[in-house]
């Protein structure tokens, strides 16, 4: 890796992204689709995938479905669903926080 790309990667933050297992067996799913395509796709690749899918065809002129804007709608209202997504990346990022200013200390 290049010395201005480690500096990059080290300037940054710790990012947690905790998926929904419906969101996850899709992520798989678009995995394994791509790698039958040919793709060397990793699970980044496979969800970076999916969200530019996502930005790109809400860029469409007409727009998302309303299936599509009432599922996203639910989602985000579903309140047990983000509280306990919000639980388990808070109780994550702590683990991760601490132990990596842990190895700094040591």
């Amino acid at each position: 890796m290049s010395e201005q790309k480690q500096k990059r990667h080290a300037a940054e933050p710790v990012k947690v992204v905790i998926l929904h297992p419906i969101i996850r067996d899709y992520v798989e799913l678009t995995q394994k689709v791509l790698k039958e395509n040919g793709n060397d796709a990793s699970y980044s690749v496979a969800i970076n995938a999916m969200l530019l899918t996502a930005i790109m065809e809400s860029k469409r002129p007409e727009g998302l479905s309303k299936e599509t804007l009432q599922a996203v709608k639910d989602f985000v209202e579903d309140d047990s669903t983000i509280r306990e997504l919000s639980s388990v990346e808070s109780d994550l990022f702590f683990s991760v926080s601490t132990k990596a200013k842990a190895c700094y200390i040591s």
